[in-house]
């Protein structure tokens, strides 16, 4: 038997809705079952629908255009995620800009790891800030990078490398107190 999947509703049960399908659940029952999946059934069940809306992240120009929407249960919590978890490789990433914050357009900030109750259809808006890199190079090639330090930042520096604190000014990398 196929559970069924949101094209195959009555037009009356989504119409004028932006909800969207997430899954069955048995009633009563903790069971759920994905729309459109096959299962075997061996008794009568009663399949309550699951809804749920869309939540777009939108990166804006500084993170290329790049837009990534996933479908969230109606009336959960959601965990604000950090845009690294969003992507599925590093070069959708802008280059020389650190995340700072989710806004929803409304004058509501949200920060990676923040919560959120979904319910309706949300975009949210990353804001950034321009980091700086840091790479270790030994004269021949480069041992190591680190990205996302923005200005003010202090970095101490120890090792084999010195251990002279630094931070960064508008030239670049000078020696701090």
């Amino acid at each position: 038997y196929i559970i069924l999947s949101e094209s195959n509703l009555p037009k009356s049960w989504t119409k004028g809705t932006d909800a969207r399908l997430v899954e069955w659940q048995v009633k009563n029952r903790s069971t759920t079952y994905e729309p459109g999946s096959k299962h075997h059934i061996t008794q009568n069940l009663t399949l309550v629908a699951v809804w749920g809306y869309d939540v777009t992240y939108d990166f804006g120009t500084i993170g290329n255009g790049v837009k990534k929407t996933v479908t969230e249960k109606y009336n959960s919590d959601i965990e604000m995620p950090s845009p690294n978890s969003l992507v599925s490789i590093p070069s959708e990433l802008p280059i020389g800009y650190a995340f700072v914050k989710w806004t929803d357009g409304l004058g509501n900030e949200y920060g990676a790891g923040a919560d959120y109750h979904v319910n309706g259809p949300v975009t949210f808006y990353a804001d950034w800030i321009e980091s700086y890199s840091i790479v270790f190079h030994n004269g021949t090639e480069t041992l190591s990078e680190i990205r996302g330090y923005i200005d003010g930042d202090v970095v101490k520096l120890e090792g084999s490398l010195g251990s002279t604190p630094m931070h960064k000014d508008d030239a670049g990398l000078s020696e701090g107190d």
